[in-house]
């Protein structure tokens, strides 16, 4: 059943947040935040009579009263706290402290043509472009977080890339959830919207990252918009606290030969859940969607991917891997649907699976509608452990069993962490692969090294 009781206390604690300050927002987002909590109380949380949440149950985070968090400082955040969390030290970083901007721990440099400003800013509140996107692209009608995200809409982050512009150096924006022990426990509301122009480009990373050991509940959503001929990468780093709660929707629009390179990194939270979508509305757009998911203990990680080919010739591939332990279960459902005009079509979706104990589960289906009759369509998806053959072979070359499995580890997720084209958000992530792994399974997990094929772009 979907938790009808559970949604009262976000519609009462809307009812306070319009009271308290958010009165002074600009006239549209008053009204896209009453569409939201509309939307939302009709809709409710979730349960798992609803077929896209019959893997994933989401009592643990309905039983738990969580209050939008106030914008207020916390001196013991500060910039070399951060400091551990930076990609690449040149980079543009947006740093939002439980949804809310902080431009002291920020550090932005972009030239006078890039438009890029937080919701809250004097420069957004009349900017007609931040009017026609912002919760324009993620659905809130039929999907109760982007609803409840745009219910408490109030901050976030518009960056507009001009046509014509490469952003060589990449946009980092860190959401960082923190509370103190005297502090009820808190949600936080990210919203990020990209625009790229024609013939644009940049390289857009999102991190998750929590500074407490508290139960907390980050639901972000994230907008990105593609012009003709542009091109976006898009990397997602999720590290929150194994107790926090993590929902995220991301949704991208693809105009004629366009390229989005997407890759989420899923590690932290009790309960996290992806959404993500893409419309494919020109020709000849590209879109690559992979991720690497990491659980133990009694983790619950999902992904749901819907890839939309509404337009001929364009192209589609995903592939999405896990690394279970422990207790932990994974979900991955992705549908790709290819409608009638749809002609010419490639697509490909892979899920595979590498559990370490025998007590982990996961749940995988993906999925292809097909209505187009000239298409190269393909899904697959594997479950399993050890591959103990490799191990073998590895052992009769006087490599330590223990080693051997590190190595059979790390090629498993390598193969991933290959697709992301940026090499400093590449590192990161490979290093956190790294450490996570080595916490579970000792030292001798070696360092992820690639095959080069990156060389030419690094």
């Amino acid at each position: 059943m979907a938790h009808e009781t559970a949604q009262t206390p976000y519609i009462n604690d809307h009812r306070r947040f319009e009271g308290n300050g958010a009165s002074a927002s600009p006239a549209w987002m008053k009204h896209l935040r009453s569409a939201g909590i509309a939307s939302f109380g009709e809709l409710g949380l979730p349960g798992q009579d609803r077929e896209d949440w019959r893997f994933t149950n989401i009592a643990p985070l309905a039983k738990q009263a969580f209050a939008v968090s106030p914008k207020r400082d916390y001196p013991e955040l500060t910039g070399a706290r951060l400091e551990r969390y930076t990609i690449q030290k040149d980079e543009h970083r947006f740093v939002f402290v439980n949804g809310h901007f902080s431009p002291s721990l920020s550090a932005v440099n972009f030239s006078a043509n890039v438009e890029v400003f937080n919701l809250a800013s004097a420069e957004a509140r009349d900017n007609a472009d931040v009017q026609r996107h912002c919760a324009r692209h993620a659905d809130m009608r039929t999907n109760a977080f982007a609803a409840l995200n745009t219910a408490f809409l109030s901050d976030g982050l518009f960056v507009q890339i001009p046509e014509g512009i490469t952003i060589d150096t990449p946009i980092h924006v860190l959401n960082v959830s923190v509370q103190t022990d005297d502090e009820p426990a808190r949600a936080s509301y990210p919203r990020l919207i990209v625009t790229a122009e024609k013939h644009s480009s940049a390289t857009v990373i999102e991190s998750f990252i929590s500074m407490s050991a508290r139960a907390s509940f980050t639901n972000a959503v994230t907008e990105i918009v593609l012009a003709a001929n542009s091109s976006i990468d898009y990397v997602k780093i999720q590290n929150e606290h194994v107790g926090a709660f993590h929902m995220h929707t991301v949704s991208g629009e693809q105009h004629a030969e366009s390229r989005l390179n997407m890759f989420s990194l899923a590690m932290g939270g009790a309960i996290s859940r992806s959404e993500i979508s893409v419309a494919l509305e020109g020709e000849k757009a590209d879109v690559n969607v992979n991720g690497l998911y990491m659980a133990d203990g009694t983790q619950l990680t999902d992904h749901h991917t819907f890839i939309h080919h509404k337009v001929p010739e364009c192209t589609s591939h995903e592939l999405f891997k896990g690394i279970l332990d422990g207790s932990a279960r994974a979900v991955y459902t992705g549908k790709v649907y290819v409608d009638a005009i749809a002609q010419k079509t490639d697509s490909k979706q892979t899920n595979r699976n590498l559990m370490l104990s025998e007590t982990a589960s996961v749940d995988t289906q993906p999925q292809l509608e097909i209505f187009a009759d000239d298409v190269k369509c393909t899904h697959g998806a594997t479950v399993g452990g050890m591959n103990e053959t490799l191990v073998f072979y590895l052992k009769s070359r006087g490599i330590g069993g223990a080693t051997a499995r590190g190595i059979v580890t790390i090629g498993f997720a390598a193969e991933v962490t290959e697709k992301i084209d940026h090499a400093a958000s590449r590192s990161m992530v490979d290093a956190l692969v790294v450490s996570q792994l080595r916490k579970k399974l000792g030292n001798e997990i070696p360092e992820i090294v690639h095959s080069g094929k990156h060389d030419e772009k690094e």
